[in-house]
């Protein structure tokens, strides 16, 4: 990630292509949402992790398999967008008006 960043920064040879995919517009929905996810994405592991393995107790999962680890990034993610998407609608957006006027 931080020669991703550092090659978005200093766009110089091969490192501007970097530049030009971090510029395209289908990305701005998804910095709107960025603090919202970052603050609760830990939370919401946990719930995915409850819908994939069918439990909250730690010591009943021996194993886990591929297909349940990707299952907690799939459902960890769809909880943290779709919780990130209403507190930006409800609670961030109105706070950054406020702050435009």
């Amino acid at each position: 990630m931080s020669i991703l960043l550092l090659m978005a920064l200093c766009p110089v040879g091969p490192s501007r292509v970097v530049k030009w995919i971090l510029s395209w517009p289908i990305w701005h929905p998804f910095a709107q949402l960025i603090f919202s996810i970052y603050l609760f994405h830990f939370v919401f592991i946990v719930f995915g992790a409850a819908i994939a393995f069918g439990t909250l107790d730690k010591d009943s999962i021996t194993s886990a398999s591929i297909l349940q680890v990707f299952g907690v990034y799939f459902w960890a993610l769809v909880l943290t967008i779709i919780f990130s998407t209403f507190a930006h609608i409800y609670i961030e957006g109105p706070f950054l008006k406020l702050r435009e006027g």
